[in-house]
């Protein structure tokens, strides 16, 4: 009985003293504090500067928002996160996810202790965060929020310039253009030759999954010798030069203030871009020029315009490059304070800039009776670039929500 007491009290006290020391390794387990914390909040993703010009519904207070911020670069996911140091980790990993077991997540890796500017996050959508450290055992609790379902998507990158996703628009029939499906953005390749820098090439292959890259710059001039994509070798290239705005129209033709005339390439490019749209698997798609601003703004006409998106919306599209390094693109001139008539902002040997007059060509050239854009679109796309009517209703499928 005494040898069975005696056993059982060194038991006891080898279990107290386990306890103990387990007590104190888990005290001196690392631990990261989270400083931002959401708890659910609805975050937006653009700046609120951004927000405001897409909710100004009168044109002077988007010209006022507008001339107050050009150039200034807001083309990136605007939510910060933040967390304390545990003391021992010298790299933090941030986790996202939209869902709790953080299956299929997005991670950052950084030296500091927050995250900014960065990111590829969808409107209308739950995410969960946390954060871990290179230490052992280092890690943060997990945290979530909601993102506001409203457009504009813009994705955060390194190197290439005014990236932003087309999807998000409403339509007139009341449908929505797809998030993720279709992006527009400047060059891949901002030092020449095929390379982009490593966080992008990741960013684009990895977690946007891009399959298909297509460029609108001319090769040999201002492509910078981009051959294929800088995304990886499973990603499809293909070259569809044009220029922009008003040189889309055969009609088109001036001699003042600069001589300007129809270029002939528009219908090959457009049509092999529609041909490649009208395929599924070719999806996600990034179509880009150099700043992301004239060429990939007459393309992203066409297509979320063929799609229903108002010409109001369509315009804001266009006018959201003011707020990333391209600079102004407006609708038009300003005369006493007001948009005029002319639909042109810029005609000299620097640049073009036409956006209200490439609208009023399409609608007073390829016009039908029930007056839509989205028609005028069709009807310019089958007679000036021979595309079928099954090809671009195949391309409504595959971009637009039941």
């Amino acid at each position: 009985m005494k040898m069975r007491k005696k056993a059982l009290a060194i038991l006891l006290c080898l279990t107290t003293m386990w306890q103990i020391i387990g007590c104190k390794k888990e005290e001196n387990k690392p631990v990261i504090q989270l400083q931002s914390i959401y708890a659910g909040a609805t975050m937006d993703l653009c700046t609120d500067t951004v927000r405001e010009y897409l909710n100004a519904q009168k044109e002077e207070e988007q010209l006022s928002i507008l001339t107050s911020h050009v150039g200034q670069d807001m083309a990136f996911q605007s939510v910060l996160f933040s967390w304390s140091s545990d003391g021992v980790s010298k790299v933090y990993t941030v986790h996202f996810a939209d869902n709790e077991a953080f299956e299929n997540e997005i991670t950052y890796e950084t030296y500091n202790t927050s995250l900014g500017k960065r990111g590829c996050l969808t409107p209308g959508k739950t995410y969960y965060w946390k954060v871990t450290g290179d230490a052992e055992g280092s890690t943060s609790e997990v945290d979530y929020f909601q993102t506001l379902d409203e457009p504009v998507r813009y994705i955060s990158t390194m190197s290439i310039p005014n990236v932003r996703d087309i999807g998000g628009w409403k339509t007139e029939d009341g449908k929505k253009v797809k998030y993720a499906m279709l992006y527009r953005g400047g060059r891949t390749n901002p030092n020449g030759g095929n390379t982009c820098a490593p966080e992008d090439q990741e960013l684009f292959a990895k977690y946007l999954g891009v399959k298909t890259e297509i460029d609108l710059r001319t090769s040999g001039a201002d492509d910078g010798d981009q051959t294929y994509s800088v995304f990886g070798d499973g990603v499809m290239y293909y070259k569809t030069p044009l220029t922009q705005f008003c040189y889309i129209f055969p009609s088109f033709e001036q001699t003042e203030p600069v001589s300007r005339a129809y270029d002939k390439r528009v219908k090959y490019s457009v049509q092999q871009i529609f041909e490649v749209l009208a395929e599924e698997e070719n999806y996600p798609i990034f179509f880009h020029c150099n700043g992301g601003a004239d060429r990939t703004a007459t393309v992203a006409f066409l297509i979320n315009g063929l799609l229903g998106v108002s010409y109001e919306d369509l315009t804001r599209d266009c006018e959201l490059t003011t707020f990333s390094p391209a600079g102004a693109r407006w609708r038009s001139s300003v005369k006493n304070g007001k948009f005029d008539a002319s639909g042109v902002y810029q005609d000299n040997a620097d640049n073009y800039v036409a956006w209200g007059k490439m609208y009023d060509m399409m609608m007073k050239e390829y016009g039908t009776k029930d007056g839509s854009l989205s028609s005028a679109i069709e009807n310019y796309l089958i007679k000036e670039c021979a595309l079928e009517k099954e090809t671009l209703d195949a391309v409504r499928r595959i971009m637009l929500e039941d």
